[in-house]
């Protein structure tokens, strides 16, 4: 892993472009949690600070068709071709099943598949809500871990045939969606089980939350781009040092 950041931070073309991503998802987080601020602090009425409102809404981290999501649908895109433009270079297996999961991402953030199967789930098999949540969510919940188990068995695969190099990427999406899951599944549900009384904090739960999507999201694509412009001198680099241990 350490030797593709040195590669990826050595080039001014993939240090530029993982930069705008970072900076592009920042802005989103900062602009909504911002204006969200000023709202909860000088908003007396629903009628107040409307420009600030309307400037909130068009952000919208957690509204549908709202520029924040329209960022990180850019992104999500952008990994995933880069993924897939890496395995079609230098054909690994990972490559190919970390492009795949990455247009699942992408799918599952524009086509909603957890909250639709979730719901699907709950319906067809009458499932019960789990401690501090609803059903919906524990449908959701179970819609992920099915989705998590086919990642597995295609991580599984890709692992039979494992070149040198693989495992730095691999610890490279590691914490890429440890920040993932940890906002989308752990700090949601989280949001999910706090009292509505405590309105400030469900806020800034749900700020976090969407910054752990947005920069897991962030963190995949830019090891996606590092791997695709230098995964040539990454890949031999790491095969020789194989050879020479």
């Amino acid at each position: 892993m350490a030797r593709l950041v040195a590669l990826a931070a050595g080039d001014p073309v993939t240090r530029g472009l993982a930069g705008a991503i970072f900076a592009a998802l920042g802005f989103v987080i900062l602009a909504f949690a911002g204006a969200d601020l000023v709202v909860f602090l000088f908003s007396q009425t629903p009628d107040d600070l409307v420009a600030v409102r309307g400037f909130r809404d068009v952000i919208g981290l957690d509204r549908d068709g709202s520029f924040g999501e329209t960022v990180c649908f850019t992104v999500e895109f952008f990994g995933a071709a880069m993924f897939l433009a890496a395995y079609a270079r230098h054909r690994g297996r990972l490559l190919f099943v970390l492009g795949v999961v990455m247009v699942f991402i992408l799918a599952d953030d524009s086509l909603q598949y957890h909250e639709r199967f979730g719901a699907f789930l709950v319906r067809s098999f009458d499932l019960g809500a789990l401690p501090f949540v609803r059903a919906q969510d524990s449908g959701e919940i179970l819609a992920w871990a099915l989705a998590g188990a086919i990642f597995v068995l295609l991580l599984v695969w890709s692992l039979g045939r494992r070149r040198a190099g693989d495992g730095g990427i691999l610890l490279a999406v590691f914490w890429a969606f440890a920040l993932l899951v940890g906002g989308g599944i752990g700090l949601d549900m989280l949001c999910i089980a706090l009292p509505e009384e405590a309105e400030f904090l469900r806020g800034v739960i749900m700020i976090l939350e969407e910054a752990g999507e947005f920069f897991g999201v962030g963190a995949l694509a830019a090891t996606a781009l590092a791997v695709q412009r230098h995964g040539e001198t990454y890949f031999t680099e790491c095969a020789q040092g194989a050879l020479r241990a």
